[in-house]
């Protein structure tokens, strides 16, 4: 009689739970950690079913059966509730492995038979979920592909499916640790599609895409990743960003000699045309070998010292010319791809004495066309290493036109970067000074960590005329930049801080340890859209209006001020600075879309615009009154005719006259 009893319950029990809305409503309450209301359980029901389900019917029949009860807070589960599904879900999984027809193409290219412990273990694996919340949320995937009758799945519909549900359970911060690495199929297509990219190229964008997502979902926290999202903070080269520093300043000597005693080599003679050729091409092998290390720039200070003592009496050797174009252009011509540094060469001695200028001019021309007869290409445009220049000690009281006789020698391109102090020097939009204070008085080898820029006009936007809010913003961009700048060390200290060339490379030429030598390295922070701003802010260009002009310079000492606190607090060598250019690292994101695509967003890093009623003498006393503030330095851009007259003599006269300690010439 006892059997015949629990047949007959079992039997009434099986009709209760056997209607699906009945189901579902069991397993919406199971999975729930606090009781569901009524209405939470009619929009969980109505999504899947017509609103025509008496939901007042269903709930009614399992808690009169004492599967569920009701409170002020809500439904709930009885204990007899919890077994029954526990039950349901034996059951289920019994049906599914007798039934397992659904299969599913995975991301490592194979069809296996779709399983909900690899949901969970999915879950648990990557989204760092615990292991109940794991199997509640492969249960309801479960529910949703039971519904769908989907016979064949693949591993992004399957996590489509799973990241929905993570957001309706308000599990927003997982679904993000989920996200997939990956370019969308339409910006695929559009590399495929462009036949101007080479298969090489189009791996490499491919990966570099990868790289740039992981930095932004993945490495920095989701404030500092929406700041560069939105266009409030600037980080260049962001493919290799936690992979590698900005730039590095080396001594064309101290290199040199590091060569000679690491491959061996004999001592160099002027006279050997062997020697200074093996010179030259073990040179460039270790400059492509640490290019790889480099987002940038690689500048080679003094370089010109060093091939005066050695190369100027073979400067018409075409041994020698020929090694030295071949692996300079070599050099260039990898540059077009972005993903290796340019080069920078720095002619700081071989103009100096007035005597032999004549001389040294004729040897800056050969050494001039060697570099521009072979230009590299990115992009479509040339590239063409960066020349820096100090001008003569003696130029101020002559009357020769210099400036011009060396933009006539370098065929009138705009890669020069003149300077005017002996202590000083500049890395390609970093403008760095860099004090003589070494070994030999030759420039000191320098890292650059990164340069990351700030967009004033996003603050200016916000501030609605606000001075006060204005300057705290600019507060809140460099801690985030500060910030930023101890991410990336931390990255790059993880990445290639414990490689052995890498070490042995800064053991050798910057004679300190991995960890110091990282810990020493420059910090830029730079900004953009300044002129922009001001207008925006104070309703004036701050070339026509005084109270444009000193909100302006409040703005710049400010950040000056809390730049150089900081570097003092935390003894780091962060240093405020100006760009020149927008560099290769920007153009590659405008050109390749990201968040720099939009044409209605401005990145525009000139303190003065061109088109100015300004004379040229009132240029030089602005340019000077908002360089004041930035350690790191500022270039001022000339716009010169392109023959020699009393115009440019003029120019040349007020440039060396002025305390303008960087400029660049351009055309008229």
């Amino acid at each position: 009689m006892l059997a015949d009893e629990i047949a007959r319950l079992l039997e009434e029990q099986l009709k209760i739970i056997s209607h699906e809305v009945r189901i579902n409503l069991l397993k919406s309450l199971q999975r729930s950690s606090h009781p569901l209301s009524f209405s939470y359980l009619k929009k969980k029901i109505s999504m899947h079913y017509s609103n025509n389900v008496n939901l007042s019917f269903h709930l009614n029949t399992l808690k009169n059966n004492n599967l569920i009860k009701s409170s002020k807070n809500g439904y709930l589960l009885t204990p007899l509730g919890q077994k029954m599904v526990k039950s349901l879900e034996t059951i289920e999984n019994i049906l599914n492995e007798e039934n397992e027809t659904v299969m599913i193409r995975t991301s490592k290219y194979s069809k296996e038979p779709f399983k909900i412990e690899k949901i969970e273990e999915y879950l648990i694996k990557e989204g760092n979920l615990e292991q109940n919340l794991a199997k509640k949320i492969a249960n309801e995937t479960i529910e949703r592909l039971q519904k769908t009758n989907i016979e064949y799945l693949t591993a992004p519909l399957m996590r489509e499916l799973i990241n929905a549900i993570l957001i309706e359970n308000g599990l927003e911060k997982v679904r993000h640790k989920l996200t997939r690495l990956g370019s969308p199929p339409h910006e695929v297509f559009k590399l495929f599609n462009d036949n101007n990219i080479l298969p090489a190229h189009y791996l490499k964008k491919l990966g570099s895409d990868v790289s740039e997502q992981f930095l932004l979902l993945n490495l920095l926290p989701n404030n500092l990743a929406d700041s560069y999202l939105s266009n409030d903070i600037l980080l260049l080269h962001l493919n290799t960003w936690n992979l590698r520093p900005f730039s590095c300043l080396l001594n064309t000597n101290n290199l040199m000699n590091f060569i000679q005693e690491k491959e061996h080599l004999p001592p160099l003679n002027n006279n050997d045309q062997h020697s200074i050729t093996e010179c030259i091409l073990k040179s460039f092998d270790f400059l492509e070998n640490i290019s790889q290390f480099f987002s940038e720039d690689i500048i080679l200070g003094d370089f010109d010292q060093f091939f005066l003592d050695k190369f100027k009496n073979h400067s018409y050797n075409p041994v020698i010319s020929s090694v030295l174009q071949s692996r300079i252009t070599y050099f260039l011509n990898k540059t077009r791809d972005s993903f290796v540094p340019n080069l920078g060469l720095d002619f700081s001695q071989s103009l100096q004495e007035q005597d032999k200028n004549e001389e040294n001019l004729t040897f800056f021309k050969k050494i001039t066309q060697i570099l521009n007869e072979n230009e590299g290409f990115y992009g479509g445009f040339p590239v063409k290493p960066l020349i820096l220049i100090q001008l003569p000690r003696f130029l101020k009281n002559d009357k020769v036109s210099f400036l011009q006789k060396i933009r006539l020698i370098n065929g009138g391109k705009n890669n020069i970067i003149f300077h005017v102090n002996e202590y000083s020097n500049l890395l390609n939009s970093a403008l760095i000074k860099i004090s003589k204070e070494t070994r030999n008085n030759h420039i000191a080898n320098q890292l650059i960590m990164d340069k990351i820029l700030i967009n004033l006009l996003s603050i200016a936007s916000l501030s609605k005329g606000n001075d006060d809010f204005f300057l705290e913003k600019v507060d809140d961009r460099l801690n985030s930049v500060f910030e930023l700048f101890s991410f990336k060390e931390s990255f790059i200290t993880q990445k290639i801080g414990k490689n052995k060339w890498w070490n042995y490379f800064i053991s050798k030429c910057f004679e300190d340890s991995a960890k110091e030598c990282m810990e020493s390295a420059v910090r830029s922070i730079s900004f953009f859209n300044f002129r922009e701003a001001i207008i925006t802010h104070c309703g004036l260009d701050f070339e026509k209006s005084q109270s444009s002009m000193h909100f302006g310079l409040k703005i710049l000492k400010e950040m000056n001020s809390l730049i150089q606190e900081r570097k003092e607090d935390e003894n780091i060598n962060y240093t405020l600075t100006q760009p020149h250019v927008l560099n290769r690292g920007l153009k590659k994101h405008r050109e390749y879309g990201g968040e720099m695509k939009n044409s209605q967003i401005k990145f525009n890093t000139t303190l003065i615009k061109k088109k100015t009623s300004l004379s040229l003498q009132e240029r030089i006393k602005l340019h000077e009154k908002l360089s004041q503030f930035m350690n790191g330095g500022s270039l001022f851009n000339v716009f010169m005719p392109s023959i020699d007259n009393q115009e440019v003599r003029e120019i040349e006269r007020l440039l060396f006259k002025s305390n303008i300690p960087f400029f660049s010439i351009k055309n008229s």
